[in-house]
């Protein structure tokens, strides 16, 4: 599958896959200032790329969840 991405902010990294077998790729935040968060708190953390998903594609798996 061929996810397109783009940069909408300065700073923002592209995503890389840190081992050839990987299957997903890691992305990065881009924040303006440093971030905590308390246990068990969600919070929304911009990457700084808007993600283009192929229709019909299957839901997309964080290991965060």
């Amino acid at each position: 599958m061929i996810i397109e991405y783009k940069k909408v902010r300065d700073g923002a990294q592209v995503p890389v896959r840190s081992n050839p077998s990987d299957a997903g790729l890691d992305v990065f935040a881009c924040l303006d200032e440093a971030v905590s968060l308390a246990p068990m708190q969600s919070l929304i953390i911009p990457t700084g790329l808007k993600f283009g998903i192929p229709q019909n594609s299957q839901r997309i798996r964080s290991n965060l969840q």
